[in-house]
């Protein structure tokens, strides 16, 4: 497995230091840090790196998009830091901040397991539709259990994460949950009277509730906080459990519990009463807005209500109208392959259609069509339309289950009574991969060589810069390389912006515009330019060179200072680089591309420093 420490670390400096650091969780593509001040963040400097797709704020938290291998990353910083108990982090003073921190802190840890889980239960589903049965079946039974279990004390799951996040003892947390789920509560008979009050547990018990338990949890911080100055240290261990426990276990199976049940059946029937004026319309927006709010994170506070509906109704439509979105995106990256003429820009759509087709959209949004806009909304528009298919068409998905292709286990009707619903959900993914896929065929995509033709013809004639495009110089002699044959795949996916690269014959950097030093990496290899057309540049210096620690490296300006075209502004040692064995192929991106309208390579097989590199229109 890959080493992850040395960007861990470099993260964890860019975030301004563990001191700055509250919480830190991740989901599937993203670190989510909860930072003390945003003013320490060096966002330059985690923009320009290689190993970061984007930067997102949002819910108060501030995300840093990684990819596929997160979890390693995150394995590995908190192996490197005293991180491990600040996973949740403090509240932010706004109120849908604190929501969503709440939700992802206590929600994301159990995202994995809930959708394998779902998975099962949905061929045990599909096991119920050929007759299979608990009673004709020991495969089914152990499928069933394994699935549904985790459904079924879905409460101690959350205690666990809940514990974490409201910084409870989480066996305290734990035996909140047993208390709730203890089976002569969740009888279904009357009980009897308790300290004077009615003994009684809402139909069905409290068997995959979501809000009785976050809230008991959340009532327990506060007493325990409250306990442990006031209690002597020699009976803390035990007495402040016990205390908490005799408060808050009766408070809440009393008040907290019911009051709960009642509340998410109230926040079930308002989505109920919205589904009932127009299903239609409730799924094109949903489907619509999905994608945005997943770029944001805000995608989190509907898990709740995903979890509601599927407690209270035993089927979700929310979840339905959203579960093949990702299919929309998949047809319009496949589009995009189909029509562009740019090797990289297929090398690219491949391994993020194999990720699409699966359920994680990341690589396909941030790498290929949020970079080039008009896929992205067209790519949303088409989630829409699947959207109100799926409320037209009335499909809904009884549990929550796989992404991508495998959600179409979570649409097999339990006990098995017919394919309809199934059918109806293989409608609305085929709906979504062709919506997506025709929606972006519409776009015209530019011939990039022919307009990089014409424009060097153009500039060649006079020396100066037209109106609508400018003229960039190459920094290096040297052999031009195109971008997606580099060996850094971030670079070479296009994600971090457009340009071109330079195996170079030289040892200085020149800076290719008039402008100002806007960042220096610590170790010399890079750095960012703001030239004073607005355009926004980066030079890295090699592959994996940031391993040398500045060994090799002179820089020959400082942040902040003005700079000419051709001035020198990074010394590096070429032989003594290149007999450790790293590769000083320089990457030069252009990383506000996506506020132009095209960035175009010059068509020459070598450059000296000075000749015109790339060629920006507006």
């Amino acid at each position: 497995m890959k080493n992850y420490e040395s960007l861990a670390r470099q993260l964890l400096n860019d975030v301004g230091g563990e001191t700055n650091v509250k919480g830190v969780t991740h989901c599937l593509t993203r670190l989510r840090f909860t930072l003390k001040d945003r003013a320490l963040v060096n966002t330059e400097s985690l923009q320009n790196h290689p190993d970061v797709m984007a930067i997102v704020e949002a819910g108060g938290q501030y995300q840093i998009v990684i990819g596929n291998h997160v979890a390693d990353v995150y394995d590995t910083l908190l192996r490197i830091s005293d991180l491990q108990n600040r996973t949740g982090g403090e509240e932010s003073t706004k109120v849908l901040d604190r929501f969503i921190n709440m939700v992802s802190g206590i929600f994301q840890p159990t995202m994995g397991v809930l959708a394998a889980t779902g998975m099962l239960k949905g061929i045990v589903a599909m096991m119920a539709f050929y007759g299979f049965n608990a009673e004709n079946s020991g495969l089914y039974l152990l499928l069933e259990a394994t699935g549904d279990g985790f459904f079924q004390f879905l409460p101690m799951i959350l205690a666990v994460n809940a514990s974490k996040y409201f910084n409870l003892n989480q066996f305290t947390g734990l035996a909140l949950a047993a208390a709730l789920l203890y089976p002569s509560l969740n009888t279904g008979r009357a009980l009897p009277s308790a300290i004077g009050l009615s003994l009684s547990v809402p139909m069905g018990g409290y068997y995959q509730t979501v809000l009785p338990i976050i809230v008991a949890v959340s009532l327990a911080a506060q007493v325990e906080k409250w306990l442990k100055p006031r209690i002597p240290d020699v009976v803390k261990y035990f007495m402040v459990p016990f205390v908490t426990l005799l408060v808050v276990a009766p408070l809440t199976i009393l008040l907290v519990g019911p009051s709960m049940v009642t509340l998410s059946q109230m926040i079930g029937q308002v989505f109920q009463w919205i589904y009932d004026f127009s299903p239609t319309l409730m799924g094109f927006v949903l489907g619509g807005l999905w994608q945005f709010l997943v770029i944001l994170g805000l995608h989190w506070g509907l898990i709740p209500l995903m979890t509601i509906q599927l407690q209270t109704n035993g089927f979700s439509t929310i979840l339905a109208m959203v579960a093949f979105v990702n299919f929309s995106q998949l047809g319009s990256i496949l589009s995009i392959y189909l029509k562009s003429k740019e090797a990289k820009t297929k090398r690219l759509v491949l391994p993020s259609a194999v990720s699409a087709f699966f359920g994680i959209t990341e690589p396909a949004i941030y790498g290929i069509s949020l970079p080039m806009r008009w896929p992205f909304v067209l790519s949303s528009l088409g989630g829409a339309i699947q959207g109100a298919f799926i409320g037209w068409a009335g499909a809904h998905t009884y549990q929550m289950g796989g992404l991508g292709l495998f959600a179409l286990t979570t649409f097999v009707v339990p006990d098995g009574s017919g394919v309809a619903n199934l059918l109806k959900a293989v409608t609305a993914l085929l709906l979504a991969t062709v919506s997506g896929f025709l929606l972006t065929s519409l776009l015209k995509f530019p011939e990039t060589v022919t307009l990089a033709a014409d424009f060097e013809t153009k500039t060649s004639e006079k020396n100066e810069v037209t109106k609508g495009q400018y003229l960039l110089k190459s920094p290096v002699d040297g052999d031009v390389v195109l971008l997606e044959e580099i060996a850094d795949p971030v670079f070479a996916s296009g994600a971090m912006g457009q340009g071109i690269a330079i195996q170079p014959t030289n040892d200085f950097v020149s800076s290719p515009v008039k402008g100002k030093v806007t960042s220096i990496f610590p170790t010399n290899h890079a750095l960012s330019l703001l030239s004073d057309k607005g355009l926004e540049l980066l030079i890295h210096l090699g592959t994996d060179t940031v391993q040398l620690n500045g060994e090799g490296f002179e820089r020959l300006v400082a942040v902040g200072d003005e700079v000419e075209v051709g001035q020198p502004l990074i010394h590096f040692d070429r032989e003594r680089i290149q007999v450790q064995g790293y590769d000083l192929t320089t990457a030069i991106i252009v990383t506000n591309a996506n506020d132009y309208f095209d960035v175009l390579p010059t068509i020459e097989g070598d450059v000296r420093a000075g000749d015109l590199l790339l060629t920006v229109i507006e």
